[in-house]
């Protein structure tokens, strides 16, 4: 039989819709109108991003090159689940996709479901039966109405209640320096108490006890009342030898009936019943009432033999996701560190996150874990948050420096309003990681501290090397909840690590420690240039212990209790102090063992507000140069314009000039983009 062969142009031609079909089987659409039996082409959507992934998949076996676009159109898709992608199991071998929403109009993931029903039993109160939360382990505790988080029942419904006395036996102390296992006794105030003894039994087997103690928090059910001291016990571990609970913790009791008496709150009881005191203006039957359902909008897992890479997620917002105390219990943990986070990342390279929104979720928004390279989060608004914002690094030391998390970059974010369930947690934190770069972000209203860098305590070695802290504007931190705090906080050894260029300000404790930038225990070979730091509740800038750290060309101005700060005094010379500009309001400008310790300080400009003559640890300006301390340094008035109100531009260059101090534009500091954008970062509250 004779083999017929097509013509040139007919060959040309048959190229050409091959080719444009491949073109064509790089997109999938994602629609809420579609349909998971559809083909995932324009005309035939699928409905969720996980038939999406299958399709890419088949794609991506076929030995596409990419990218893969996963098209989202604009609503709100239930995510009931999250998106897995592991390597070795369900991947994309690599071929980048990329799932994308409209940037005027982002596709909305809620991890939650909605709540319908509510039955008005008196006033002050609605009721409705939850099934999906009857049986144990399906209780949630957090939820949202009409867009907002409502309070779990508490009391008081404003600030808090101090303990007594608190007393501990210990059961069983182990081998460690905290006990394996003790009782604690809280003793209350009667009024307290007699609040608890107006709880049911089955209220009682819920109850929280929240404690806010220096920088932890302590969260656990007690197990007996105990009438003839008014006192409660709590059990488990020890307490922390240097950081207990004490008759000057913080105490709030949540989640009993009886607590229910503010508008916004709401209880939940083991058979599923839901009542909730609505807020002014709330209609029954168009309140929104969103319940979370997953702990995590998206897991993605590689391993050290099989990397995962070149995913990216655009143009997306995700809302509302799960966390519970286990057990109910949540022990003091620095920095809340073991949470879990909505978005978790191992093993992975190239994973970016861009113009998305996180909000509404149980515990941390987005966290790069173990070996993470080259990754991105840029230009994201990540608000409401149940911990912090963006971790990066493991608390883990990792033998093999392929599972080293590194060059994860945080720029132009706004991150705003967290910790709302573990007010211990920290804005944006790398525990043992290097070569990172945290910039341009807006950083406000949390109750710890905004940015903290590495994750050894003394002076052993650390990976936590060549990080950058740049650009970032941090304030309103600490709200005077918690305790030990900075605005950036760091820890270790930190060879090459930077902090220029940031605008932090209004940081505020409880009991104290409320510092600019704050060198905690081993910081050391750290560069710290060009920052901004003013209105602090303690000082500007406090090192505890550490080493070679370089402190230059800075502004410390009307902070609280002092300028500048140093604790220990050690044989090795531990700081560098030149060319900055310090203006205070107080006398005392070097507090704590300034003095003492091995500082060269030098090409200072010293300024009080008030013309007070200034202290230099209790000694005036020529007694401190006369013992060899900041020989080339001046009594000089800066001239800002109006440091008060926050303008500190200098006027008076000639005190720039004779001190060597190079202006910087501290006006660059935040976010940078469009008008909106800015606004947004300006702006009082979340959206």
């Amino acid at each position: 039989m004779r083999q017929r062969t097509l013509h040139p142009i007919a060959t040309t031609f048959l190229w050409l819709i091959l080719a444009t079909t491949t073109a064509l089987a790089q997109k999938i659409y994602v629609d809420v109108n579609g349909s998971d039996s559809n083909t995932g082409d324009l005309k035939s959507p699928v409905a969720s991003i996980h038939k999406a992934a299958e399709i890419a998949r088949e794609i991506s076996a076929k030995n596409a090159k990419g990218p893969i676009k996963i098209l989202i159109g604009k609503g709100h898709y239930p995510l009931a689940r999250p998106l897995g992608i592991t390597a070795g199991v369900n991947d994309f071998n690599n071929v980048p996709v990329i799932f994308k929403g409209n940037a005027a109009a982002k596709p909305v993931f809620i991890g939650g479901y909605e709540i319908k029903g509510f039955v008005k039993i008196s006033e002050k109160l609605w009721k409705v039966h939850v099934p999906q939360a009857a049986a144990p382990g399906t209780q949630f505790e957090q939820l949202y109405i009409n867009g907002k988080r409502s309070q779990r029942a508490k009391s008081p419904n404003d600030g808090f209640y101090h303990p007594l006395a608190v007393s501990e036996d210990i059961i069983k102390q182990g081998t460690g320096r905290v006990a394996e296992e003790a009782v604690q006794k809280i003793k209350l105030a009667p009024d307290i108490f007699e609040l608890l003894t107006k709880t049911s039994s089955e209220e009682r087997e819920g109850i929280l006890l929240k404690f806010y103690h220096f920088w932890d928090n302590t969260f656990k059910p007690f197990i007996n009342l105990n009438p003839a001291d008014c006192t409660v016990s709590i059990h488990g571990k020890g307490m922390q030898m240097w950081n207990k609970i004490t008759e000057k913790s913080f105490l709030e009791i949540e989640n009993a009936m009886a607590f229910l008496d503010e508008p916004g709150e709401w209880y939940l009881n083991k058979k599923g019943d839901l009542y909730y005191f609505p807020r002014e203006g709330e209609i029954i039957n168009d309140v929104k009432c969103i319940a979370p359902l997953t702990n995590q909008f998206i897991t993605l897992k590689g391993s050290t033999k099989a990397r995962l890479k070149n995913i990216s997620f655009e143009n997306i917002e995700f809302r509302t996701s799960n966390y519970n105390l286990p057990g109910g219990i949540f022990d003091p943990t620095q920095a809340a560190y073991r949470a879990g986070a909505a978005i978790e990342i191992d093993s992975a390279s190239n994973i970016n996150i861009k113009n998305c929104r996180i909000s509404q979720t149980g515990a941390n928004a987005i966290w790069f874990r173990r070996a993470c390279r080259d990754s991105r989060v840029s230009h994201c608004y990540l608000h409401d948050l149940g911990a912090g914002a963006v971790k990066i690094g493991e608390t883990e030391t990792r033998k093999d420096d392929n599972d080293l998390t590194k060059n994860i970059r945080v720029d132009n974010n706004i991150i705003r309003s967290g910790g709302r369930v573990l007010p211990c947690a920290v804005a944006v934190i790398i525990f043992k990681a290097s070569e990172n770069i945290v910039t341009h972000n807006e950083i406000s209203d949390f109750y710890y501290t905004g940015i903290s860098v590495g994750w050894v305590w003394g002076y052993a070695s650390s990976p936590s090397k060549g990080n950058k802290i740049l650009y970032n504007h941090i304030h309103n931190l600490g709200q005077e909840v918690l305790s030990d705090m900075g605005g950036i906080y760091t820890l270790g050894a930190s060879e090459e690590t930077v902090i220029s260029n940031n605008v932090i300000h209004d940081i505020s404790a409880h009991e104290y420690g409320a510092w600019g930038i704050y060198c905690d225990q081993g910081s050391s070979f750290i560069e710290i240039e060009n920052n901004l730091v003013y209105k602090c509740g303690s000082a500007g800038f406090h090192q505890h212990f550490g080493k070679d750290n370089v402190v230059r060309n800075n502004i410390f101005a009307l902070n609280g209790q002092g300028e500048l700060q140093l604790t220990r005094v050690e044989k090795h010379r531990s700081l560098l102090f030149t060319n900055n500009i310090v203006y205070s309001e107080k006398p005392e400008i070097f507090l704590s063992n300034w003095s003492a310790a091995d500082i060269k300080a030098d090409s200072n400009a010293y300024w009080t507000a008030n013309k007070v003559q200034p202290k230099f640890a209790r000694q005036n300006f020529s007694e401190w140069q006369a013992k060899s301390k900041d020989l080339h340094s001046k009594l000089l008035n800066p001239a800002f314009v109006n440091a008060m109100a926050g303008n500190f531009r200098i006027t008076n260059l000639s005190t720039a000039k004779q001190i060597k101090f190079k202006p910087f534009d501290y006006r660059s500091a935040g976010v940078y983009g469009d008008a909106a954008w800015k606004a947004l970062a300006k702006s009082a509250k979340a959206e």
